[in-house]
């Protein structure tokens, strides 16, 4: 069986979140309805622990991807994420990981030291996204973390779907269904990291 992070060169990782432009459901209501989808189609398993946001790949992991034929040829089991994560809940930060390399959106410099001071809180302790000032040491300015500029972007969120050490492309038929199933359209957001 080839594990994705072997099948990927071990280099470094993708994070895949599918995160909703709109929804009429509560996010709880929503994270149910992606959950249902994705252990129906067996894309996900429960981890031992049950929880029902942290998820095992299942037997059919790779079903949302396009697989690249130079993966399938190996005629290896094929993995296509490591673990999924549903969030539905308080406002986040999209990524979860330290993955993102902000800038200022007044003068450009480089805000990565302060953006993750910012974020970071207190061990124990619940950060308000929301509340959070990212403080420009260029020009000065003050800004929430969803305002900074990075080349993917940062997003402050109360649902999202992630599949970390992922393939990158969904299948178009397979992302159709997702968003029939739960009733929201998704943005793709892909992260690379190490």
């Amino acid at each position: 069986m080839a594990g994705l992070a072997g099948i990927m060169g071990g280099v470094g990782r993708t994070s895949v979140y599918l995160v909703p432009e709109a929804s009429d459901v509560s996010p709880e209501e929503y994270a149910e309805r992606v959950r249902s989808f994705l252990l129906e189609t067996k894309v996900i398993a429960p981890f031992e622990d049950n929880d029902p946001s942290f998820l095992a790949f299942g037997d059919e992991s790779a079903l949302p991807f396009e697989v690249p034929p130079e993966h399938l040829a190996a005629g290896e089991r094929v993995f296509g994420f490591e673990f999924c994560t549903i969030y539905a809940g308080k406002l986040t930060l999209v990524p979860d990981e330290g993955v993102v390399e902000p800038k200022c959106p007044r003068c450009g410099a480089d805000v990565t030291g302060p953006y993750y001071d910012a974020i970071g809180g207190e061990e124990g302790r619940e950060v308000d996204y929301a509340a959070v000032r990212v403080k420009c040491p260029g020009c000065g300015g003050s800004f929430r973390p969803d305002a900074l500029n990075d080349s993917v972007g940062i997003f402050l969120v109360d649902r999202y779907v992630n599949f970390d050490d992922a393939f990158t492309k969904f299948r178009p038929e397979w992302l159709a269904e997702l968003e029939r199933q739960t009733g929201s359209r998704h943005r793709v957001l892909e992260y690379w990291y190490t």
